[in-house]
């Protein structure tokens, strides 16, 4: 177990931290680990304003990689119209146009919690972006590489399945 660079390292999980982060810094991390958790910020308190991080997690060629949100707070919906501090999560690489998944506020109204999501492919990507206004405290996800279902291999097809259950 070592701590370097913001990551706590315990032989295959992972507990990624962005704590101390400048305000309007970028953060980009690329997590290959079999199992973990994604908890940012990490520890009391809310996340900083202006902040674009990006978590993209590689599993082996030929497996998936499954996020499950255990707990979401993010800034609320603006009017009722749209996200302004929100978490996208891609089938793929960000700005991937398979299939992604913007949400806000306490989280998606759908699927039921928690929320679980799992990449058709080896590749799953989290971003989050705030603005300058309000903020919460973040979230916290567990992640975790799996077979790839063909019953159920795109993300989007994986949420509706849970709705289905």
């Amino acid at each position: 177990m070592f701590l370097k660079h913001n990551f706590l390292v315990l032989i295959t999980t992972v507990v990624l931290t962005t704590r101390g982060l400048v305000k309007g810094q970028a953060c980009i991390y690329t997590i290959s680990d079999t199992n973990g958790f994604l908890d940012y910020p990490v520890g009391d308190g809310n996340y900083t304003n202006n902040v674009n991080c990006t978590w993209k997690f590689i599993a082996p060629f030929g497996r998936s990689v499954e996020v499950t949100f255990t707990s979401i707070d993010l800034q609320p919906m603006f009017l009722d119209l749209f996200c302004v501090d929100s978490v996208t999560v891609y089938d793929g690489v960000p700005g991937s146009t398979l299939f992604t998944f913007p949400f806000c506020g306490g989280g998606p109204s759908w699927p039921r919690k928690p929320y679980r999501f799992v990449s058709s492919s080896n590749i799953l990507s989290i971003t989050m972006s705030t603005d300058q206004s309000l903020t919460g405290t973040g979230f916290v996800a567990e992640y975790k590489h799996g077979k790839i279902k063909l019953s159920h291999g795109a993300l989007g097809v994986s949420i509706l399945s849970s709705l289905i259950r």
